[in-house]
């Protein structure tokens, strides 16, 4: 992730903001929506529908297995509440077979639909009410988690059984399921997708753990640890913007050009971490900052951006101790004398973007300890 000055973008906060004379003359908003739109981003709830080939669309094979899904979680849940949790043993293993011979194409399903290009979901986008297309728009997405629970289960079955490639292809998918999850529109999809990736990564953990891995194993799982490194929040925000403007159709010219000019600002400075974002904020103007927050979509959407960017830099910070794992498992790396320049990771690849400071890797007895300020991976037996 790139860091750069907050300094500079507080300065060009006050200036956008620091009287009605920029930020809300009567400019032609909609000639500016136009050329949002011609460029290719979203403007309207409508364009989030925009035509994906069936072969390109995870979620033909996804909403193809919705019965296998529904009926494999129930399944789960009602052998113990706690499933996800408790120690793979004889019981767990007979459950797995049993739900696995009764559900014979639910994974290739599910993989189908983790390895497609796209996904976009077969629902109403057209001619629709934003606060009914937000509403099934959150069920859909939350089939996601029921998706990503299932592959946890068979993920953690695979690992206690020693069946290492099994595991490893079982946890990547569930990689890229977050992925297209946290590719859906608005930020209340993007914190479903943010919950979906936790999941995935601490399975990882759990492969690493306790498999012995080769090498293509650890190079497939650098692999999609350094492209989530390339993660932009743009996406989400974008989406987000386009869902307030369907929202306020009726909204004046200048608070439409108030709200381009907040989402602008938050596009230009996406990739911030969760601290130079807060401080951004901190030196804002306050007069400036009241004055953006007058406006009823500005002030209800800020909260929501500054928790989804929380949310994201504590994955975010999370995966790079998995990935700090993984590169020691890869490297066969010794406790002895252990540094970390000895991972061959940039030096901003090491820090905790909840605080900015170096994540803590220590080697000990029974394992390696890696922390950030969000949590991170503690010694196991094996």
């Amino acid at each position: 992730m790139r860091i750069s000055s907050p300094t500079c973008f507080a300065t060009l906060l006050i200036f956008a903001f620091a009287g009605s004379a920029w930020a809300f003359q009567e400019e032609n908003a909609d000639e500016r929506l136009e050329r949002i739109k011609t460029s290719g981003k979203p403007v309207q709830i409508s364009d989030f529908g925009k035509r994906v080939a069936d072969e390109d669309n995870g979620a033909i094979p996804f909403q193809a297995a919705l019965d296998s899904i529904s009926a494999y979680e129930i399944a789960l849940f009602e052998f113990d509440q706690n499933v996800l949790m408790m120690q793979v043993d004889d019981k767990l293993k007979k459950l797995s077979s049993e739900l696995n011979a009764k559900h014979p194409k639910l994974f290739a399903q599910l993989k189908s639909a983790a390895e497609s290009r796209s996904f976009q979901w077969k629902m109403k986008y057209q001619d629709v009410e934003p606060r009914d297309f937000l509403n099934d728009l959150m069920k859909q997405s939350s089939r996601f988690r029921s998706a990503i629970r299932i592959l946890q289960f068979r993920t953690r079955i695979l690992s206690a059984s020693g069946e290492s490639a099994e595991a490893v292809d079982s946890a990547l998918a569930m990689m890229k399921l977050a992925t297209h999850a946290e590719n859906q529109p608005t930020l209340v999809c993007r914190m479903t997708g943010n919950a979906c990736r936790s999941m995935a990564l601490s399975s990882l953990v759990e492969v690493l753990q306790q498999c012995d891995l080769d090498k293509s194993m650890h190079q497939a799982i650098e692999n999609m640890l350094a492209e989530m490194e390339g993660d932009r929040f743009s996406r989400t925000l974008e989406s987000e913007r386009a869902y307030g403007l369907s929202i306020a159709t009726r909204m004046s010219s200048k608070t439409k050009t108030a709200y381009l000019n907040y989402f602008d600002l938050q596009l230009a400075n996406a990739d911030k971490t969760f601290p130079e974002y807060q401080q951004v904020w901190k030196n804002m103007d306050k007069d400036a900052r009241r004055q953006m927050l007058r406006h009823p979509l500005i002030a209800n959407v800020e909260p929501s951006i500054s928790m989804s960017r929380r949310s994201l830099s504590r994955v975010q910070g999370f995966a790079r101790c998995v990935r700090i794992f993984n590169l020691i498992k890869l490297k066969k790396l010794e406790r002895k004398n252990f540094a970390t320049a000895q991972l061959g990771l940039a030096k901003d690849l090491l820090l905790d973007p909840l605080t900015g400071k170096p994540i803590s890797v220590k080697p000990e007895k029974n394992g390696w300890r890696i922390e950030f300020s969000g949590g991170g991976i503690h010694p196991s037996e094996k």
